[in-house]
């Protein structure tokens, strides 16, 4: 079926040789790049690198310095967001009251363990600095978590404070 389109009857062909593909019901119709940049809502360099890496292609880097730094920086602020997720993952697991009562929430929301799991869920325990301990911890630097939204600069005083607190986690997934 399309994934582009509500449809009852399947129209959607992928020719595999040509690497192309059309959707008889919508009309839509491209390659690889086309897929991905309609599906994700991509730009084309996007598309590219995702489908390039995916691959295990390795593509030249732009001679710009500046766009070399930016890229860098984003990839150190995935590190850092990452390391988030798995804390926030770690912290549903613990044992005590704190995740308990983040994983009886779940369950009265009908999420099991293995959703929770798959999806990446988890808890922000209560605190104001529950997370910067444990990036302290975990050599992560403070104006890494800052850039990245975990935490948030105190008006008027020094240091910062987490943004999470006594709450569960979504993480959100995408190209960016």
């Amino acid at each position: 079926r399309c994934p582009f389109h509500q449809e009852k009857t399947p129209s959607f062909h992928v020719w595999p040789e040509t690497g192309t593909w059309k959707c008889f019901g919508c009309g839509v119709a491209g390659n690889a790049f086309t897929f991905l940049m309609q599906r994700e809502g991509l730009r084309f360099h996007e598309a590219v690198r995702q489908l390039a890496g995916e691959a295990g292609i390795q593509l030249p880097e732009d001679d710009d310095p500046e766009a070399s730094r930016r890229a860098a920086r984003l990839d150190g602020l995935r590190r850092v967001m990452e390391w988030a997720c798995t804390h926030f993952q770690a912290m549903l697991r613990e044992p005590g009251d704190e995740g308990e009562r983040a994983r009886a929430y779940f369950k009265r929301r009908g999420i099991t363990g293995p959703t929770a799991r798959d999806f990446r869920l988890g808890y922000a325990p209560p605190g104001w600095d529950r997370m910067i301990l444990a990036a302290q911890r975990d050599g992560i630097p403070e104006q890494d978590l800052l850039e990245a939204g975990l935490v948030i600069a105190r008006e008027g005083k020094s240091g910062v404070y987490d943004r999470f607190r006594d709450r569960v986690v979504f993480p959100i997934a995408d190209a960016q």
